[in-house]
């Protein structure tokens, strides 16, 4: 099963640096070729592809493209989301005393950090 997936990331990889980088190679290889390999075809073969496909326009495939025009005016956008919540502990411990005796050490503070080793409190002998 991880074969597959490999194979499949490997397999994406490969056609999409061939899209971004070997374009034409691609449409070479998968038979689709676009408007200027047409125009290298009817030509003698020694014109760039652009020169060949400007000097012989053709008028079927001449369209007119609608372009719509708006004017619009700067404004302020306020981009601040207000949220409200409120957070928990991932995990809770109970310390408990194996004795019976007074602390006689201050009390840490809720929720401050310890590290191992480190007394919690101190009991009066």
């Amino acid at each position: 099963m991880r074969f597959f997936s490999l194979l499949a990331a490997v397999a994406v990889s490969v056609v999409l640096a061939m899209s971004i980088l070997a374009r034409p190679q691609l449409y070479a290889i998968l038979g689709m070729g676009g408007p200027a390999e047409a125009a290298m075809v009817e030509g003698d073969g020694t014109e760039n592809a652009t020169e060949a496909s400007a000097a012989v326009p053709d008028p079927e495939t001449k369209t007119l493209v609608k372009v719509v025009v708006r004017k619009i005016a700067a404004q302020q956008v306020d981009s601040a989301v207000i949220l409200r919540g409120q957070t928990a502990a991932a995990r809770q411990v109970d310390a408990r005393a194996e004795t019976s005796a007074v602390v006689s050490s201050a009390p840490l503070r809720k929720g401050a950090q310890i590290s191992e080793g480190q007394a919690l409190c101190v009991l009066d002998t």
